[in-house]
């Protein structure tokens, strides 16, 4: 395969070859699935026969640096020539609550291929390029069909999140082929995930939300109830999408905005599914800050937008409201945005302070300074600003 070729393959390929000298070990997962799709893989995860000490041992004696980041269910990350590699001994499920799972070792591939979620995320590579696919997966992926391994019902009682994996896995190969046994399951179950924590919930969304297909799958979830289980239940009264950004927050600001969600749900949102303080900021600040057309906005009040608000919120703006009006021409006011170079402002509280204002006085003056220097396109001298603001007082 092409991909064999690739650095971070090579290094994959170094480490499968000394985890060979003891035990067996391919790559697994999410790795071979992008790969028989021709797309590069951002990770390369490692499954193995070997127990997770052994794994270890192999580390320290060819000097490879490791992290025991998951070693309870069999997890090492060893770093190899900095890059990650998680290697994870083969395991089964012994008993799940649907958040958590007691797991046991096993030299079995088919016995850990049954554990996952997933055909297209169960298949196996060789350092040879040789897959391995003990569960239809490579006819599923050549279908673009996502399907549950074995029983759906079972796979969701395991682990209740794998009903928004289910959603984001189509929201990255596209509707082409449902399986309707996986969508009834994953439509009958979606209560479940009132159980599964903010963040958990977060993280997948906002990955459905970055993925090609994200606009047919979240109308999906809006038409079958879905969403109602992880947005607050019962708050969306109607959506209507049509595109959607590269930017997850941006996507979902628009899905709000478009629900004419008010902002006391919006805030049951963000606690719901923990956002960060910085999330929220952008969220709000699109959301629920009075702006303008930023389309119909002529050059100086776009400089004076940016200048105000910085041109990352400003940026946000205008792909959100290309999103809203359906607007094309959001790359070049970006680059507009992007290209503002501003001068500092000459005037400083000390220079007030020297004419005698103190106080209150001294804050309104230097505000009307501001005023008056933005509104010369950023480009009145001290002396001048000094004149007018003598004129004023």
């Amino acid at each position: 395969m092409k991909f064999q070729d690739t650095a971070n393959y090579k290094k994959a390929f170094y480490m499968l070859s000394l985890l060979e000298k003891m035990g067996d070990a391919r790559i697994v997962g999410g790795a071979v699935r992008d790969m028989l799709l021709s797309i590069e893989p951002k990770d390369l995860d490692i499954a193995t026969t070997l127990k997770p000490e052994d794994v270890i041992l192999i580390c320290k004696n060819a000097m490879i640096k490791f992290i025991p980041t998951g070693i309870a269910f069999g997890t090492i990350t060893a770093i190899v020539d900095g890059k990650d590699f998680e290697i994870t001994t083969l395991r089964k499920d012994e008993k799940c609550d649907g958040r958590h799972a007691q797991i046991s070792f096993t030299t079995q591939w088919e016995d850990d291929a049954s554990r996952r979620d997933f055909t297209m995320n169960a298949m196996y590579m060789d350092k040879n390029g040789n897959v391995y696919d003990y569960k239809g997966g490579i006819q599923d992926l050549n279908n673009k069909m996502v399907k549950f391994i074995d029983n759906p019902n079972n796979r969701i009682y395991e682990d209740h999140l794998r009903i928004l994996r289910y959603f984001r896995f189509m929201s990255y190969i596209g509707i082409h082929k449902i399986d309707e046994q996986s969508m009834e399951s994953a439509i009958t179950n979606s209560r479940l995930l009132g159980k599964i924590s903010g963040e958990r919930i977060r993280l997948e969304m906002l990955k459905i939300l970055s993925n090609p297909y994200a606009v047919e799958i979240i109308n999906m979830m809006y038409e079958n109830g879905v969403l109602d289980a992880i947005l607050i239940a019962k708050i969306f009264q109607r959506i209507q999408l049509s595109a959607f950004s590269n930017d997850p927050i941006i996507n979902l600001a628009y899905i709000l905005f478009m629900n004419q969600t008010s902002k006391e749900s919006a805030l049951r949102i963000y606690e719901r599914w923990k956002f960060s303080n910085k999330e929220v900021d952008r969220l709000n600040f699109i959301l629920f800050h009075e702006h303008q057309n930023i389309y119909a906005a002529n050059h100086f009040t776009l400089k004076k937008l940016v200048y105000e608000y910085g041109a990352d919120h400003i940026s946000d703006i205008i792909v959100f409201q290309s999103l809203v009006f359906g607007n094309n021409q959001k790359d070049a006011l970006l680059a507009m945005v992007r290209s503002y170079i501003y001068p500092k402002f000459p005037v400083s509280g000390f220079d007030l302070m020297a004419l005698g204002i103190n106080g209150k006085e001294l804050g309104i003056l230097l505000k009307k300074a501001k005023d008056i220097w933005i509104n010369s396109d950023f480009k009145k001298s001290k002396e001048e600003l000094m004149q007018e603001l003598g004129d004023i007082a």
